[in-house]
């Protein structure tokens, strides 16, 4: 079942692409399986018959880096899926900025939410982590 498993992977994710995939997303399982999800998508789409590096990299209309909160609310995010007011306590920061931060994160496509009110757990997105990754290439030059 493994080789059987393995074989199809690979016709349809080429070497390329994995790497691709690795690389825009490790060490987060979760964004690697999600980015690998849109490229698998996107390939569809286009009616590729493979998933091709091009199915994996999506560049965005406007570069946005994000602010020193963000980035930090991005940091805790990446470690897993939290509640706003997990957030501010671990940042030791007032809840309403927190808020409102995930709020815009949330229109940029950084962050996703699942469920409402005191049960809303944002965790981060493909895009989310891509920021993160341009603030620190900012923070870096």
């Amino acid at each position: 079942m493994v080789d059987a498993t393995k074989n199809v992977v690979e016709k349809i994710f080429s070497e390329e692409t994995i790497k691709a995939i690795l690389n825009v997303s490790a060490p987060n399982t979760y964004l690697m399986l999600e980015r690998a999800y849109e490229a698998l998508s996107k390939a569809i789409e286009a009616r590729s018959p493979t998933v091709q590096p091009r199915h994996v990299i999506v560049e965005e209309e406007e570069i946005i880096i994000p602010t020193d909160l963000e980035f930090l609310i991005l940091s805790e995010l990446s470690k897993g899926r939290l509640t706003p007011s997990d957030i501010s306590e671990r940042l030791d920061k007032k809840s309403s900025s927190i808020v409102r931060s995930l709020s815009g994160m949330r229109k940029k496509n950084w962050v996703t939410r699942v469920g409402a009110g005191k049960r809303a757990y944002y965790s981060l997105t493909a895009k989310g982590d891509s920021a993160m990754r341009r603030f620190i290439t900012n923070e870096n030059s």
